[in-house]
């Protein structure tokens, strides 16, 4: 890793002791929650590094281990379910809603400019079969 990249890491402790923000409530506005979302994502890339590489790493060690193919977007799948079965044994736990938004947010980064905002199965062929 490069000297400058090392330079911006911070370890756990560091990120945990600047975390002066709290949880949002539950009846909190949309934007509230997303800009928190945004804070929690912001933090882990602070300790992690970006979400990006860091998901296509994690896909070729689980890959390695499965002796299957996973993608980077098959991670982020794959914690969302852990974090709903979580959720189905403590469903008053925001945590566990949090990281299912969180890993939603890492798919949409990884997919990037290949998501197709399409709102119905007919305009997702027709964009699908536009970009061939």
């Amino acid at each position: 890793m490069a000297e400058a990249a090392k330079t911006q890491i911070k370890t756990a402790a560091q990120v945990a002791a600047e975390d002066n923000g709290k949880p949002s409530a539950p009846d909190a506005p949309l934007f509230e929650r997303t800009q928190t979302l945004a804070n929690v994502i912001d933090r882990r890339v602070q300790v992690y590094g970006e979400v990006v590489p860091s998901f296509e790493r994690i896909a070729r060690v689980w890959s390695g281990i499965l002796d299957h193919e996973v993608s980077a977007v098959d991670v982020t799948l794959c914690m969302m379910g852990l974090k709903m079965v979580r959720a189905q044994i403590t469903p008053d736990y925001a945590d566990n809603s949090d990281d299912v938004d969180g890993y939603l947010d890492i798919m949409r980064k990884i997919v990037g400019k290949d998501m197709i905002h399409a709102r119905s199965v007919d305009d997702y062929i027709v964009e699908k079969n536009g970009r061939g």
